[in-house]
């Protein structure tokens, strides 16, 4: 499982992907409350109306990325948008509500999308024989991805304050980036276009 390329990106990009939802939610509560005075019990009003346009985003890149079965190309660009959005989070600290809203929505869109099709295209890659292994060790990823993100956002708030932390993150998206850009396709989206191709000529 670790030595097979495209699983190796998969499961590096779930601890990431997981590793900055749990740092950026260490203090993005601190942000809300304490840079934009939104109170403590009404978060909620931030974060619904934020998740719920999110799916606005999330459906179209979901159907381009399956209906054409280019979500191993979509990826990196998906990848891209978290990372854009993890810098406008440290830019709109001080920036305003306003762009807290648009840089959270950007970010959930891409969240959204990444954590709904990371899981089948791990489906997609491992070998028949070892999917459920394949599975473990992506979960294993993802629950590793979280924990140091809470250890990592926790320290970095301290040492560099909330626009740090976000920072950071946009900063681990990047590598993520040029990490997800080597992801080749899988077999059966190779198959699939021999055949088209043959049914053409």
């Amino acid at each position: 499982m670790f030595k097979e390329p495209n699983l190796f990106r998969l499961d590096s990009g779930i601890f990431v992907l997981h590793l900055i939802l749990t740092a950026s939610f260490v203090v993005m509560p601190i942000a809300l409350r304490d840079q934009l005075g939104v109170a403590d019990n009404a978060h909620w009003r931030v974060y619904i109306p934020v998740l719920l346009a999110s799916v606005v985003g999330m459906v179209p890149l979901l159907a381009l990325g399956e209906r054409r079965r280019q979500m191993h190309r979509l990826l990196g660009y998906v990848v891209l948008m978290l990372a854009a959005a993890s810098f406008l989070l440290a830019f709109s600290v001080t920036a305003g509500v306003a762009w807290l809203w648009f840089a959270l929505w950007l970010y959930f869109v891409a969240f959204n999308t990444l954590e709904a099709s990371l899981p089948s295209m791990v489906s997609r890659y491992a070998p028949l024989e070892a999917k459920g292994a394949a599975m473990g060790v992506y979960s294993t990823s993802q629950f590793f991805g979280a924990f140091v993100g809470g250890v990592a956002g926790g320290g970095l708030y301290t040492g560099l304050g909330i626009e740090g932390v976000f920072a950071f993150c946009g900063v681990i998206a990047l590598g993520w980036f040029f990490l997800a850009r080597g992801l080749s396709a899988p077999v059966q989206t190779e198959l699939a276009e021999a055949v088209i191709g043959d049914v053409k000529r």
